[in-house]
């Protein structure tokens, strides 16, 4: 039976994931990397952020969570 509603994502290379569980902790390189790219000053005011996760995100590095995650991951896939 193929399950159905937003929580499933089925490929022929994978198992069927259940994501409805909320996001996933990205690999351990992605905090010293986002450091590295941003420094340590944007990354401190990210951290000690006092509002969402995203919204600090952007506020101290001017681009959206996703968006950064994304070009991180093509840099990783392009240089393995």
């Amino acid at each position: 039976m193929r399950p159905t509603g937003v929580g499933y994502r089925a490929s022929k290379e994978f198992a069927i994931r259940d994501l409805s569980t909320g996001p996933h902790p990205p690999v351990q390189f992605w905090i010293s990397e986002l450091i590295c790219d941003q420094g340590r000053e944007k990354f401190e005011k990210f951290w000690k952020s006092g509002t969402t996760f995203e919204q600090a995100f952007h506020d101290a590095f001017g681009e959206d969570l996703g968006s950064w995650t994304m070009h991180w991951a093509v840099r990783q896939w392009e240089n393995s």
